[in-house]
């Protein structure tokens, strides 16, 4: 595969970045989740699970990679379970949202902000945060996600995103986001 970037990884150590197995699923569990709400019209009503429903089946990810395995006309995404870095799985997604997540990964910022770092600037002003991004489903051959953002009041809602959508916001954040992925993807073919 042709890297684009590689992410939450010291290339030599091969560990995750300080900061982000600070914020494990564990964590998660024991906080309030008063006020989640069903995902935005992006993904259909049934895409949508509480968390609290399949904290089970989430695991903690990093981003192992993210590049283009020529011939192919997309980008991939390979994402690997922190508790055991022999489970991967890999997303496809546009070459557009690699080019965007390899230049997260590396600190690089456009002249102008893109749409993640325009929405996570607006996020910011109004202090509100995102929570943790979950990686919950494949519906139709496509990845699906929440995003949970709170509010200094303490309330969470969730929303449905593309996969990639979900990992770029996680990337682009000021703070360290947990990005989730549900047992089943690990280890399966594309």
């Amino acid at each position: 595969m042709t890297t684009l970037g590689s992410g939450h990884l010291d290339e030599n150590s091969h560990e995750p970045s300080p900061g982000l197995t600070d914020l494990g699923v564990d964590a998660l569990r024991d906080r309030d989740m008063d006020g989640i709400s069903s995902p935005d019209e992006a993904v259909p009503d049934s895409s949508s699970k509480l968390l609290s429903d399949s904290l089970a089946r989430l695991r903690q990810v990093g981003v192992q990679d993210v590049g283009v395995a020529l011939p192919e006309t997309f980008a991939r995404l390979v994402l690997f379970d922190l508790d055991d870095k022999s489970n991967s799985f890999t997303i496809p997604i546009s070459l557009e949202q690699g080019s965007q997540i390899a230049a997260a990964l590396r600190g690089l910022k456009p002249p102008r902000p893109l749409s993640h770092q325009f929405f996570a600037s607006v996020l910011l002003a109004f202090e509100l945060r995102v929570e943790y991004v979950a990686i919950t489903e494949i519906q139709g051959g496509n990845y699906v996600a929440e995003v949970a953002v709170s509010s200094v009041q303490g309330r969470v809602k969730t929303f449905g995103s593309r996969a990639s959508d979900a990992v770029l916001m996680a990337l682009v954040s000021d703070l360290p986001v947990p990005i989730l992925a549900d047992i089943s993807f690990f280890n399966r073919p594309i």
